[in-house]
């Protein structure tokens, strides 16, 4: 597969990963999380391999964060993993989540 239909099916995945993740990241909603964060810290590692900067990376990222912090009680993983995926234009709004 070259780089240009790679980098398709990674943004395919990566919206279709953020279409199963719940709205929410409660207590209701941690089994579903915990069932996907293997498929969403893919993700993430794609977003910096393939340096994707697209609107669905805000909100993956993001909810990784608020479920890492909230369930997991993970501060410095959460921020060390998702620092190192973020493209700048939108660092800030997770870094939110995560300190928040």
């Amino acid at each position: 597969m070259n780089a240009d239909t790679q980098k398709i099916w990674v943004e395919k995945t990566i919206s279709a990963v953020n279409v199963i993740l719940p709205d929410d990241v409660e207590f209701k909603d941690w089994q579903n999380y915990e069932r996907l964060l293997p498929n969403a810290l893919t993700c993430a590692k794609w977003i910096t391999d393939l340096s994707i900067n697209k609107k669905d990376v805000a909100r993956l990222l993001d909810r990784i964060a608020v479920y890492l912090k909230n369930a997991k009680a993970d501060y410095e993983p959460a921020i060390l993993i998702l620092t190192s995926n973020i493209p700048k234009p939108i660092e800030g709004v997770v870094l939110q989540a995560v300190r928040a």
